[in-house]
């Protein structure tokens, strides 16, 4: 099994949950999903971003009736908390990417019952999951 860099564990993080809509601008990613999460709601910032990206960024959310998030990481081009900073933006939530082999390790004496392990969520807990956070239907396509 090969060792996986940083931009790729931020990619590969990005395709596991996805948004309902993206953008390219340049190698960068504008992603939204109904304001759903900071992470799928943000401009995904490795590589190269084409000119102008500040502008576009805010055109792409504003459309959506969204607030620009950009998504800042040691992938990111040099300066750009700066640049940032210089057009009114602000840190708001600092995030660390941390990387370990794993293995899956089950600590079935903390269950009582079976466990069920699943490619992928049903409807039921979807719904379930919704009504336990609060959230409205419309947002299930999100998830």
């Amino acid at each position: 099994m090969r060792e996986l860099g940083i931009e790729e564990v931020e990619r590969h993080a990005a395709a596991a949950w996805p948004c309902v809509q993206s953008e390219s601008l340049g190698e960068w990613k504008l992603r939204a999903t109904f304001g759903v999460t900071k992470k799928a709601n943000s401009v995904q910032t490795i590589g190269v971003p084409s000119p102008g990206w500040i502008e576009a960024s805010e055109h792409f959310y504003q459309k959506l009736g969204l607030s620009v998030i950009f998504m800042v990481s040691s992938n990111s081009p040099h300066g750009i908390d700066e640049e940032l900073e210089q057009n009114g933006y602000e840190k708001i939530d600092e995030c660390y990417t941390m990387v370990k082999k794993a293995g899956l390790r089950l600590h079935t004496s903390l269950h009582s019952g079976e466990i069920l392990l699943i490619d992928e969520a049903d409807d039921a807990w979807l719904h379930s999951f919704l009504s336990l956070e609060g959230f409205p239907d419309e947002r299930a396509s999100a998830y």
